[in-house]
């Protein structure tokens, strides 16, 4: 929050560019303004007319009102983002004690124009990948309201299969699996095939000792 206030003119400016210069002039949105994948619910009550007619009335300066205590420990900053809720969490936990680095979280990919853009829980590079390669990782089944809709269903179908025919892999993993020491390794298996670690490939079928320590 401190940074927001901070650089809250930054914010404000790059907010102001997206909803008032559209590559596309729409009337009210689509996806080279404010459409993305993640706010697909809510692309009927995207307006970047009235989005701009707030910014310009409520201005590029925010003021610090007063302070909220904090109801959970605190996290000290570092780089990248950080899990946000518990599955969450716990697939961090698995990949780091299965020997694996930190993923890339938080990162939007550009597909399509026609699909829009998308943010996987985790992505990995391995040296040979390019910018726009890697291995996607998706936690799913973190909300029925979400995945259990079959509009969102066929939207991710759609999604992971365009990623896969464009330079990258993708491992699906259901929020009850991990909890399910042989379901976990045959992900992670997989993910170190497509990572080209052999090493830690043929030593997850050894040992899964790994997950008794996350």
């Amino acid at each position: 929050i401190d940074q927001m206030v901070e650089r809250f003119a930054e914010v404000w400016n790059a907010a102001h560019a997206v909803v008032s210069a559209c590559p596309a002039a729409c009337a009210a949105s689509c996806i080279d303004c404010l459409q993305t994948f993640r706010n697909g619910y809510y692309h009927k009550y995207l307006d970047r007319t009235a989005a701009l007619e707030c910014l310009d009335t409520w201005g590029s300066r925010l003021v610090v009102g007063h302070t909220i205590p904090p109801r959970q420990p605190q996290q000290p900053a570092g780089e990248g983002s950080y899990p946000v809720n518990t599955a969450e969490q716990r697939l961090r936990a698995l990949l780091l004690a299965a020997g694996f680095e930190e993923g890339v979280r938080g990162e939007q990919i550009r597909l399509d124009p026609a699909i829009g853009t998308m943010t996987p829980d985790v992505i990995y590079r391995a040296p040979f990948h390019d910018e726009d390669e890697g291995v996607a990782i998706y936690l799913d089944g973190l909300s029925a309201h979400i995945h259990g809709n079959p509009a969102t269903a066929s939207k991710d179908r759609e999604i992971r299969d365009w990623l896969r025919g464009n330079g990258w892999e993708v491992v699906e993993i259901s929020a009850n699996q991990l909890d399910d020491v042989g379901a976990m390794s045959r992900h992670f298996r997989r993910l170190a095939g497509y990572l080209g670690e052999t090493t830690l490939r043929d030593s997850l079928k050894a040992n899964a000792g790994w997950f008794d320590m996350s």
